[in-house]
């Protein structure tokens, strides 16, 4: 339920431009196919006693194709909602596993690491026009290019290096992270927030769901989860087995 709940956070409004734009894309179709016949479609093509049936399509289509936009639109925000709430379970379990490196620039390299790693299938490729390049983490290549190479593993196919490159470095750009710190408290709970600035791309409802209303259009999403911090007990603060980090 909390998982259920996270998903509809913070984009009531995207859910409802989403379900409102699918039952008008799939009225319009209907009412279309409903008036639509052969004989109506030969006579578009028949000089001016097609006029009528010209005139009738040229006004439904440009809405319909507005509607089918505002569905897709709000479809690859919903699926970057989903994303960063996987990423946020993805950096809450990174910061409990690599809270016992003794280096801070290492622990915080490896939870943006496992946040954008996470996060970058579910999100759009293609970047807002004219969006100035924000500079990625310093490490942010050397990641990029561990994430091409597992998605070739994993995939046992060879994908476009250059575009899966530049996509990682895009959406770890778009990321935004707090400064986690563990309480090395058994059971303390452990909060990570993620925020993604998805692009928008249709026209009024671009301006619409960006917060400044001003280009590039972007609508921030957040996502949080919450873990059980499971520290080790030991006066070592080992597990009892022998394990190490690279």
């Amino acid at each position: 339920m909390a998982t259920l709940r996270e998903l509809v956070r913070g984009i009531e409004t995207v859910w409802l431009v989403w379900g409102l734009s699918l039952f008008g894309c799939f009225g319009l179709a209907v009412r279309w196919a409903q008036k639509t016949r052969l004989r109506s479609l030969h006579e578009v093509w028949k000089g001016e006693s097609g006029l009528s049936y010209t005139l009738s399509f040229m006004l439904t289509v440009p809405l319909y194709l507005m509607l089918c936009c505002i569905f897709f639109e709000t479809s690859l925000l919903l699926l970057a909602k989903l994303g960063t709430v996987y990423a946020s379970y993805a950096g809450a379990r990174s910061a409990i596993v690599w809270e016992s490196m003794p280096s801070p620039d290492m622990r915080a390299d490896r939870f943006r690491q496992s946040v954008v790693t996470a996060l970058a299938p579910f999100c759009f490729q293609a970047r807002n026009p004219g969006t100035p390049p924000t500079v990625p983490q310093m490490s942010a290549q050397l990641h990029a290019e561990e994430y091409v190479e597992a998605l070739e593993t994993f995939s046992l196919t060879t994908v476009r290096r250059a575009m899966q490159l530049q996509h990682f470095l895009d959406v770890d750009a778009k990321t935004d992270l707090p400064t986690v710190s563990v309480q090395h408290i058994p059971g303390a709970e452990l909060t990570v927030v993620v925020t993604y600035r998805a692009s928008v791309f249709t026209p009024l409802m671009a301006k619409f769901l960006d917060p400044d209303h001003t280009l590039p259009y972007e609508f921030p999403i957040s996502s949080q989860t919450t873990l059980n911090l499971e520290y080790p007990t030991s006066d070592d603060g080992r597990l009892g087995i022998e394990y190490q980090a690279f």
